[in-house]
């Protein structure tokens, strides 16, 4: 099992789960001569990072989650650093073609990494782009280099920034919605925001979430959309290698990003797999859909609502026949699962153990 030893996290809402969360602010663009007025979750001040903010905010949160694990200044001796983001440095992009002066400039997450290594003198840094699943493949391959015996130590980033073509894609394609309703609704909300993950093999004696299982499969035929069959397969896959029972889950953290056939697609499979009887619950109602960190971000808050004992308000989802359970649900000892999917056909199911 790979135990998460601290975490840093920067998100819509703050550093921790808000007792009343704060709406999207909103933000304005043209898009084929039409004004777009379009609500974002935002994270950060200002509409553009560049590399070397974006370094500097990632070594901030790694240094914070490290700091939280109460591991020792030379940690990376044995370990690593994860990173999986979608837009990358795009913003930069952005920045340059408005000012006239693109030249070279690549914006690549191979570019964020080489700011860490020149500025913070890290290690070269696994970097993962896939789409929305981006942190959840970080995730996944620290836990198996740390299985491996490759690393002793291992930290996940997850980091998204605001840039006007992913909300200009996203709205070109009709999958942005005016308000997020995760299993009734078709659009989702974007978001911006980081967080990092501290992992290691050494067990913790409370207030343990770690990683037992993690499965991941490619849909070769749903490249924009989640398939059942898959995100059923890829659950059941998980459970399997965590040997876990379906009954014996005590929560599915859903992906729920809001796009109608998406939400359809990951209901009848986690209706196929654990019927009626466990609850699901998300967290983009806090977070809007942060693309490639959802992972990371979405780990953090599951285990704070694990440390708190409760899921905050909002986060329970509809189940098959439409109902919103209550949402004061008591979080107990026992399996977690956490769900992520994106474009591309990249399912992966998580499962967890949580003991208090």
């Amino acid at each position: 099992m790979s135990y998460l030893h601290g975490i840093s996290l920067c998100c819509a809402q703050g550093e921790r789960l808000p007792e009343k969360p704060q709406p999207p602010a909103r933000v304005g663009f043209d898009f084929l001569g039409q004004h777009i007025d379009a609500p974002f979750y935002r994270a950060f001040p200002g509409d553009y990072l560049n590399r070397a903010e974006l370094a500097a905010l990632v070594h901030r949160h790694i240094q914070a989650a490290v700091a939280a694990a109460g591991w020792p200044e030379d940690w990376a001796a044995d370990g690593a650093v994860f990173i999986g983001s979608t837009s990358h440095a795009m913003a930069e992009h952005e920045r340059r073609w408005q000012a006239g002066r693109m030249g070279t400039t690549r914006s690549s997450l191979h570019e964020i990494a080489a700011e860490l290594m020149a500025r913070h003198g890290y290690a070269q840094p696994y970097c993962f782009a896939t789409s929305c699943t981006s942190a959840a493949h970080a995730l996944l391959q620290a836990h198996r280099l740390l299985h491996g015996g490759v690393l002793a130590r291992a930290v996940v980033v997850g980091v998204e920034a605001f840039n006007l073509m992913s909300l200009m894609h996203f709205h070109s394609v009709g999958l942005l919605g005016d308000d997020y309703r995760p299993f009734a609704a078709d659009g989702f909300i974007l978001g911006e925001g980081v967080a990092a993950l501290a992992l290691s093999l050494e067990s913790k004696p409370s207030g343990s979430l770690c990683l037992q299982a993690a499965a991941v499969d490619t849909d070769v035929g749903g490249l924009t959309e989640t398939g059942s069959a898959a995100l059923e397969a890829v659950t059941r896959a998980a459970l399997q290698q965590a040997q876990v029972s379906p009954a014996e889950v005590r929560l599915v953290k859903a992906h729920a990003v809001g796009s109608a056939h998406s939400d359809a697609a990951e209901q009848s499979a986690l209706a196929a797999v654990f019927g009626d009887a466990v609850p699901l619950a998300g967290f983009k109602m806090l977070t809007g859909h942060t693309l490639g960190a959802s992972a990371a971000i979405e780990t953090a808050l599951l285990y704070q609502a694990l440390q708190a004992g409760v899921l905050p308000a909002g986060a329970r989802l509809p189940t098959a026949d439409g109902s919103v359970p209550n949402t004061d649900l008591p979080l107990a000892d026992g399996a977690y699962i956490t769900q992520f999917s994106g474009f591309g056909g990249s399912n992966l199911s998580m499962v967890w153990q949580w003991q208090s």
